[in-house]
């Protein structure tokens, strides 16, 4: 078994890995808007294993990033083999990333939610 960290900015993340590697865990935590967070997923379709793979996304609470992840899973076109969504009660559910710069409570941790996602192959 080998792993590969790579803490890079999402659009710089294409320029510095070998085109042949397939990954089979992607963590995003990046900007928080709908078209990173699609963008994010999206930049790392080729790079991802065919066969199956585990996409993890920061802030699920936020209404952007859910959405933005959504979509970029859509149109993948693969099957969710498995999903699990944590709606952090911190926040008492779903906000806008606008409301949680203004409401935000200090020395939380995964305080704006998670979701995993097992991706399966083409549908």
């Amino acid at each position: 078994c080998s792993s590969d960290l790579l803490n890079l900015d999402y659009k710089k993340l294409i320029s510095e890995i070998n085109p042949h590697v397939k990954f089979d865990t992607y963590y995003f935590d990046g900007p928080h808007d709908y078209e990173d967070q699609y963008n994010g997923i999206m930049l790392m379709k080729d790079y991802l294993n065919e066969e199956r793979c585990v996409i993890l996304v920061d802030d699920w609470n936020w209404v952007e990033p859910r959405n933005g992840t959504l979509h970029a899973l859509e149109t993948l076109n693969r099957e969710i083999v498995w999903s699990k969504t944590i709606i952090t009660e911190l926040e008492d559910g779903p906000k806008s990333s606008e409301w949680f710069q203004k409401n935000r409570r200090q020395n939380s941790n995964w305080h704006n939610g998670v979701a995993i996602f097992v991706l399966g192959g083409k549908k």
